[in-house]
């Protein structure tokens, strides 16, 4: 039997599959949530799908809310790959709004008063756009949506 992988992305808000290689289909991105401590040496972090991990209290002070990881699959198996930091030309996964399927390149954040959700500049292709934060995801620079 052939197999094929997909990734499901979203483009101008609707779901897209973007074939994948096998070992692409081995991990996913989690972006960090939160995180706290549950001893002297260990944190909880907690990610955008509700997944929690516990971690090592260095290797969780590396994360701060917004970044991201990539985590082995099958959960069973849940484990911190990579991390992709939410920096200056970070590249990143535009998933939600006007600009879903966008990769843009992070300029800085635009903060904004109040409990209002922050809005980021991004880069794409010299043309600066406006998002919300919580609509990104940073990725590695070998992510394709195609």
């Amino acid at each position: 039997s052939i197999k094929s992988f997909y990734r499901i992305v979203f483009v101008n808000e609707k779901l897209k599959p973007v074939k994948i290689t096998e070992q692409d289909a081995t991990w996913k991105y989690a972006r960090v949530a939160n995180k706290k401590f549950i001893s002297k040496d260990s944190m909880q972090v907690s990610f955008h799908d509700s997944r929690t991990m516990i971690v090592k209290k260095e290797d969780a002070g590396k994360l701060k809310p917004g970044d991201a990881v990539k985590i082995s699959l099958p959960p069973a198996k849940q484990g911190i790959q990579a991390t992709v930091k939410m920096d200056k030309d970070a590249l990143c996964y535009v998933f939600k709004g006007k600009h879903s399927g966008l990769l843009a390149r992070f300029v800085k954040i635009l903060q904004r008063t109040g409990s209002q959700s922050n809005n980021v500049m991004l880069s794409v292709d010299g043309h600066d756009l406006v998002t919300l934060q919580k609509y990104l995801f940073p990725v590695e620079e070998s992510f394709k949506l195609n």
